[in-house]
């Protein structure tokens, strides 16, 4: 229930298509028009569905369309689109062609020699690409006019281009945007801010951070852990943080993982056009500098309970248990999860981690990458999955180098891959939201038309073919098996860090659940608009499931309890909050 979304459906303009920011800016290869043609024919979709709903021309849907973003970033890329194809979009919805002629006739989509023809949308009678050529003829004024030798791309467009830089700034930069005093941390939310690792308390003053040990004083007059302690009891003359934390072995939470540990999520209402307000997209430039992640609601470091229309759900994270178990953990979280990481990209995104070995306390790492290294967006992809010789390789440069990272008494818990069969099983002749209007476009329409394009994020279980999806498994079991013989291997060979390993939780949550609410159900734990990641229900039931898991089994990994916690709270209050 992962895969890949650095690699496919970062929802490029937010009003047109979940696709790959990443590989739609850097131009990675895809076949008959790849990301602009997906791009292109969703928004088209839009304006033809918006049409209908409010019983208006193409002209104001187009308009209105625009309108409902309020960040001039959104709004004039929107214009230079509309500006671009608009004319072709007026004339052929006003026939009744479908988004996909119009794309098309656009020259935003086209068919390779030898290729099939893509299509999202039920064909025209005498097949999608003899319409295009019938028509094409009369219209040729229309089409985009390209520099000799260019193919068609969204990017070139004028108006446009500035928009990919700055969707390219967001998704290639994984350390927090605003960081003054560079430990780490940052005042900002967005941006890789306390979002993902906690509020940094001083942005001055590099000494100062969460999850630090107190100094000398037991931040008797300054919080320097930032986790909202600090003082001295006018009773005892002793130092708050000395009373209530010493001794209760506080410790941090960091996650190394992919787009299912940071909680990538594309609202189903930013792709239903009968549920699109301007209110629906208020909080888009914040969700797109998170890129598209909410790992403040996510399973490993989620911290509130989610506040927006476009985020329904609790939260109930490891970090979260981890506070519950001892106040004095607070704020000392760190999300480095990537979309679209594998155990290749990881050997990078995890030098990122926050971590003193000598004045920080220990860390309890969650290493999560449950299926980028099965899942490509290539038609042999087989031949593109990771091996269990390289998984093997990578694991244990990551175990040697993270044990030269945290300090002494941290630990780390690998997950498997997950079985993503279950994502057909459960939605292939589901309606999606982009078909859910007219009834004409169902999952395995989607998994089709991506396959085709090449925008895949896992041609290996988003496939109508079995045979593929059963090759994917097998191949997703045997990483997992050696995921648990490194941890097995290297259990006693690390100096500061003790490995454990546990299945992927994600079958079983979905078995759960089917359980309570009966046969193929488990479609309500799916993202509805990618049709790939654990949804926010299914984030609380992960964290709880981990949580429970290592209660069980390493339940010196989460630390002490604090008997102090109701102290703490009285004092305290919400420590500062996040």
């Amino acid at each position: 229930m992962v895969f890949r979304t650095s690699k496919v459906f970062l929802l490029i303009f937010t009003f047109s298509c979940t696709v790959s920011a990443f590989n739609l800016i850097k131009r990675h290869p895809t076949g008959n028009g790849g990301h602009s043609c997906a791009v292109c024919t969703v928004f088209v979709s839009f304006v033809e569905q918006l049409t209908q709903i409010h019983n208006e021309t193409v002209v104001f849907s187009m308009q209105r369309l625009c309108l409902y973003f309020s960040d001039d970033k959104f709004r004039n890329t929107c214009k230079a689109l509309v500006n671009k194809i608009g004319p072709l979009v007026i004339e052929f919805l006003e026939r009744k062609e479908t988004p996909d002629v119009v794309c098309f006739m656009a020259k935003l989509c086209y068919t390779e020699p030898g290729t099939t023809t893509c299509h999202l949308f039920p064909p025209p009678s005498e097949g999608l690409r003899q319409r295009v050529e019938h028509i094409s003829k009369k219209f040729l004024k229309n089409r985009i006019k390209l520099e000799p030798g260019n193919k068609a791309h969204i990017c070139n467009i004028p108006g446009i281009e500035l928009f990919c830089k700055y969707l390219n700034w967001v998704f290639s930069k994984h350390l927090p945007g605003e960081d003054i005093d560079g430990d780490g941390y940052s005042i900002i939310e967005a941006l890789r801010g306390s979002s993902w690792r906690g509020r940094d308390c001083c942005d001055i003053r590099e000494d100062i951070y969460p999850g630090r040990r107190p100094g000398k004083d037991w931040d008797k007059h300054q919080d320097t852990n930032c986790n909202g302690i600090n003082g001295t009891n006018p009773s005892t003359g002793k130092a708050f943080e000395e009373e209530l934390c010493g001794g209760t072995d506080p410790r941090g939470i960091a996650l190394i993982g992919d787009s299912v540990g940071a909680h990538f999520h594309v609202p189903v209402q930013w792709f239903t056009p009968k549920l699109m307000t301007a209110d629906i997209f208020r909080n888009l430039t914040f969700a797109v500098e998170n890129e598209l992640d909410w790992p403040q609601l996510s399973a490993g470091t989620g911290y509130i309970q989610g506040t927006w229309p476009i985020q329904d759900g609790p939260t109930d994270s490891i970090y979260l248990n981890l506070r519950k178990r001892n106040r004095c953990n607070h704020r000392d979280f760190q999300n480095l999860a990537v979309n679209g990481a594998d155990v290749f990209k990881v050997q990078n995104y995890q030098k990122n981690i926050a971590r003193n070995q000598t004045k920080d306390y220990p860390l309890l790492i969650l290493f999560e990458l449950v299926g980028n290294d099965v899942c490509n967006n290539y038609p042999d992809s087989v031949a593109h999955m990771t091996t269990p010789e390289e998984m093997r390789r990578h694991l244990i440069q990551s175990l040697k180098y993270l044990d030269t990272r945290v300090p002494f008494g941290s630990s780390i818990i690998f997950y498997g891959l997950s079985d993503g069969r279950v994502l057909f099983d459960q939605l292939h002749d589901r309606y999606h939201p982009i078909g859910t209007l007219h009834k004409n476009v169902k999952y395995t329409d989607i998994y089709d038309w991506l396959n085709c394009l090449h925008v895949t994020p896992c041609h290996g279980w988003l496939t109508s073919n079995a045979t593929l999806r059963n090759l994917t498994t097998k191949r997703a079991e045997e990483l997992s098996k050696t995921i648990r013989a490194v941890v097995d291997e290297y259990r006693l060979k690390l100096r500061n860090l003790e490995p454990a390993y546990m299945d992927s939780p994600l079958s079983q949550i979905i078995t759960d659940w089917e359980r309570k609410h009966g046969p193929r159900t488990g479609y309500q734990l799916i993202e509805a608009v990618d049709g790939f990641h654990p949804n926010q229900a299914a984030n609380a039931l992960i964290g709880q499931f981990t949580t429970d898991f290592l209660k069980r089994n390493v339940p010196h990994f989460l630390g002490g309890l604090n008997k102090n916690n109701d102290v703490i709270e009285k004092i305290f209050g919400n420590q500062g909050g996040y």
